[in-house]
């Protein structure tokens, strides 16, 4: 029997589950015995190896049960892996309006508050409500309006977004739970008073659902 041959594309997510776009390609079985091997007690979990291309550098070896095939070009599959690494990888941009944060983690905020405050994230989160601060939210102004969004960039919580007045027409169409990209500016990466983050809104632009 002729030896056995697949390839994979691996695409890690980024964020703190670490993300890459890879390829991987499976190493082949050992062919066919004419005696029929003992029985074993579980089966073997697929390896398969990651290349930085097809045909590229091997980059390494994960278990291909981890692996979600997403797509197929010629011999080879794309595929997604999530998982989380202990090591401080970089994250996506500079906290500027030029170049937000784009896989900056909600408990990144709630850690080090201080440090992004200030600073600008892109996040695609789902809108709940437009609403205005009374005297008991310290965060804002009396009156101020501010939208209430969920689950930036899929993490579970709240965002709070400060908007201007001039920004209040254009959010009226939107509806409970329709997905959103925003990008704002950090007021406060935990509220004392809600431990939520609050932005600035700079931007936002309706997704289709």
């Amino acid at each position: 029997m002729p030896r056995l041959r697949s390839s994979l594309l691996l695409s890690v997510l980024a964020a703190a589950p670490a993300a890459v776009l890879l390829w991987a390609q499976a190493p082949r079985s050992p062919a066919a015995s004419a005696v029929a091997p003992a029985p074993a007690p579980r089966a073997a979990t697929p390896r398969v190896v990651l290349h930085a291309a097809p045909g590229g550098d091997t980059l390494g070896v994960v278990a291909g049960t981890a692996l979600e095939a997403v797509g197929r070009e010629g011999g080879w599959t794309r595929v997604r892996l999530e998982g989380w690494t202990r090591a401080r990888l970089p994250l996506a941009g500079s906290g500027t309006p030029e170049a937000p944060w784009r896989n900056l983690p909600v408990r990144a905020l709630r850690a080090e508050p201080e440090r992004f405050r200030g600073q600008v994230v892109a996040w695609g989160v789902e809108f709940v409500a437009l609403q205005r601060a009374d005297s008991l939210r310290t965060d804002f102004a009396p009156g101020e309006p501010y939208l209430l969004a969920r689950d930036p960039d899929g993490e579970p919580g709240l965002v709070y977004v400060a908007v201007r007045p001039e920004q209040v027409r254009a959010l009226r169409g939107l509806t409970p739970l329709q997905p959103v990209r925003l990008v704002g500016r950090v007021r406060s990466g935990r509220s004392p008073l809600m431990g939520h983050p609050v932005l600035e809104l700079l931007e936002l632009n309706p997704e289709a659902r």
